[in-house]
């Protein structure tokens, strides 16, 4: 997964940074391209296993489909989500029969072969676009924004699909 991600340069730092994620101010968003056409916009709530056990846990994950391939064949949903469990994004579309592309571990193997060859990207296609939070250091709120990555966005120009603005 490309896109943002936080960390302290220190321990005294990294704790509070860490702890951003528990609280409900703040808000995670992500660029996926799934498989097919899933609804125009949903929220998926199935629990999933937790990561160090066999337990499972809740997990909420909303989304919105921003644009559709011309053929159909996939859609471009952004992605908020509530709880950041492991692999969360991609264990719910997966759920809901519209997995993200070139997912090897809960996608589609066949449409990853023949999306694989014909675009020649190498990796799934999921990407943390936004996050905006409470600063637990300087308190006061932060929004950061992170570009599609080159080997994503042209493969969204190959398909026909437009990025999005801000």
């Amino acid at each position: 997964t490309s896109g943002i991600v936080l960390f302290g340069k220190n321990s005294k730092e990294r704790t509070p940074l860490e702890n951003i994620h528990r609280h409900g101010e703040t808000i995670k968003t992500y660029l996926a391209l799934v498989k097919g056409c899933p609804p125009t916009s949903g929220n998926i709530n199935f629990p999933i296993p937790a990561r160090q056990h066999n337990l499972l846990v809740n997990a909420h994950t909303e989304y919105r489909v921003l644009s559709r391939s011309n053929n159909k064949a996939c859609s471009l949903v952004e992605i908020k989500i509530t709880t950041g469990r492991r692999h969360q994004i991609r264990q719910h579309f997966a759920m809901i029969k519209f997995p993200i592309v070139l997912d090897d571990e809960y996608g589609n193997r066949k449409f990853n072969q023949k999306f694989r060859r014909k675009f020649r990207l190498g990796r799934h296609f999921l990407h943390a676009w936004k996050i905006a939070f409470i600063h637990p250091i300087l308190d006061k709120y932060i929004r950061l924004t992170a570009p599609l990555a080159l080997d994503l966005a042209l493969t969204l120009k190959r398909l026909n699909i437009s990025l999005p603005v801000e």
